[in-house]
């Protein structure tokens, strides 16, 4: 089963406060190299096939330059949201099984990309997840009105895998609906998608102070 990567980058990065693309800037800690540079590198791996990056307009040209030691990499115009952004995507992949991953996720490991492949080809999905260490509760103007059970709560990271027919078909009846993520319209379209578990490196660059410190990988 031949793999492929969506890799989105078509954000403003506008929640961290910067003037560009937060993917365009250096990685925290390291030299020479960008948060969307480091995140490709990771799915540089001989069972990927292909890797689809959404990107901006605006950033086409910068982006385009930054991927062209990566033949593997090819772009695409993403939309107005994230939902759209992976829709335009999926019309490009080529793969059986494809990985979808946010830009700003570049800690991801080895270990969490096998698992997701694995996932897939045995449960048709694979959505990267932790369980949560504080109690979580669920509010309702300013109140706690539901305690869950911690043991049943996760939060969710990327990568999510699927099988592409699958995902294609669910992104199919997608309207106009707004998703923050892939497992979302999976489940509402298709059926309850598998977790594996994720690692607490595989952080996501979201406000400025995340870029103002080294992130361990760990």
């Amino acid at each position: 089963m031949n793999v492929s990567v969506i890799i989105c980058a078509a954000g403003k990065g506008s929640r961290a406060g910067f003037e560009k693309n937060k993917l365009l800037l250096p990685m925290p800690g390291e030299k020479g190299i960008t948060v969307l540079e480091k995140t490709v590198r990771a799915f540089l791996r001989e069972d990927i096939t292909q890797i689809i990056v959404t990107l901006s307009p605006c950033d086409k040209e910068e982006i385009e330059l930054l991927l062209a030691p990566y033949p593997l990499c090819k772009t695409v115009f993403g939309g107005d949201t994230r939902t759209q952004s992976v829709k335009n995507a999926l019309a490009a992949v080529e793969g059986d099984v494809v990985l979808i991953h946010d830009g700003a996720r570049p800690y991801v490991t080895q270990k969490i990309i096998s698992d997701c492949i694995e996932s897939v080809k045995k449960y048709g999905s694979g959505v990267c997840a932790l369980p949560v260490i504080d109690t979580a509760i669920i509010a309702e103007d300013g109140n706690i009105a539901e305690v869950p059970k911690r043991e049943n709560v996760y939060t969710v990271q990327t990568p999510q895998g699927f099988l592409t027919s699958d995902i294609l078909r669910a992104y199919g009846q997608v309207g106009e609906e707004i998703y923050t993520d892939d497992s979302a319209v999976y489940a509402k379209f298709i059926q309850k998608p598998r977790l594996f578990l994720g690692e607490r490196g595989n952080k996501k660059l979201t406000f400025r102070e995340d870029f103002e410190r080294v992130t361990p990988v760990r």
